[in-house]
């Protein structure tokens, strides 16, 4: 039905990025890289929605062509940190490697200096891209022992391991086994407790 309402009335990039996305969740990948593809090809996407097609591209493996929308749209909207992200992911998936997406991570990590997840992003670019003392360096500065986040933990413990980083991938783990044993008890840390492990 909204199909052939689109047909009638055309629908708005917002209205078919949205479109799109329910064909990904009904597996129908095919229709929604129809018009991702469409969307690439419009001139002046508002910024939301070159954020949602670059994803959508990027989601159903047009690598190249999310790649140009969002370098595209970086021209204008470049202070986009997801629309930067998205970019470095389609580079380093079309082969680049992590060199080629570093200075796209850096500059979102930049817009977004409290974001651990961009952190993270740009540490493991430097691991893999040889950049053991960049990389460790930024590892020093993270707090492990204030993070809750499990997947953040997680990773950042295989990243302190790589770098040889030992009794901080040990204080990652400790933290985990903390995060666990508070979500399968009822124990919660007081204050005062917390300034005297300090």
């Amino acid at each position: 039905m909204l199909e052939t309402a689109a047909m009638l009335i055309p629908l708005s990039a917002a209205a078919q990025c949205r479109l799109a996305e329910c064909y990904l969740r009904t597996q129908r990948p095919d229709l929604a890289a129809c018009i991702y593809a469409h969307l690439a090809e419009i001139e002046n996407l508002d910024e939301v929605s070159a954020v949602d097609a670059v994803r959508g591209l990027l989601r159903v493996d047009a690598i190249g062509d999310g790649v140009d929308l969002g370098l595209r749209s970086l021209r204008r909207f470049r202070e986009n940190h997801r629309l930067l992200t998205l970019v470095a992911d389609g580079l380093e998936r079309s082969g680049l490697g992590p060199q080629a997406a570093l200075p796209l991570l850096l500059q979102a990590e930049r817009l977004q200096p409290k974001n651990l997840q961009y952190k993270i992003a740009v540490i493991k670019r430097l691991v893999e891209a040889g950049r053991r003392l960049d990389a460790v360096r930024r590892l020093r500065a993270i707090e492990v022992e204030s993070l809750d986040c499990v997947a953040s933990l997680q990773r950042l413990r295989l990243l302190l391991a790589a770098c040889g980083e030992v009794a901080r991938a040990e204080a990652c783990h400790a933290r985990l086994a903390q995060i666990e044993y508070e979500a399968v008890s009822s124990y919660r840390p007081t204050d005062e407790e917390d300034a005297d492990n300090s």
